[in-house]
């Protein structure tokens, strides 16, 4: 097998195993606090998903001339400190 393909496999693996994880946390939070709030929240989801996707579509893995690398480090330093709020406001 090529390495390309392995590598799809994986990829397609993990993305899998995401899913089912997203869709766990959607199951238990609909059960807790009700679907309507719950819905609105992964339609929320599905929409600035769609965004960054489509934003971003125009940069090909082996394509050199798409994003700059600032503007890359930038996006990904946005959403590494958009993480766990909670941490930032315990001090932990």
């Amino acid at each position: 097998m090529s390495s390309n393909l392995l590598l799809f496999f994986a990829t397609f693996r993990a993305s899998a195993v995401e899913a089912v994880e997203a869709l766990t946390i959607v199951l238990a939070v609909g059960t807790v606090r009700g679907w309507r709030s719950t819905l609105n929240g992964v339609a929320a989801a599905s929409v600035a998903l769609a965004a960054i996707v489509a934003g971003r579509s125009h940069c090909r893995p082996n394509d050199r001339s798409g994003a700059p690398t600032t503007s890359r480090s930038v996006e990904i330093g946005i959403t590494l400190n958009a993480g766990p709020s909670e941490a930032r406001r315990t001090g932990r």
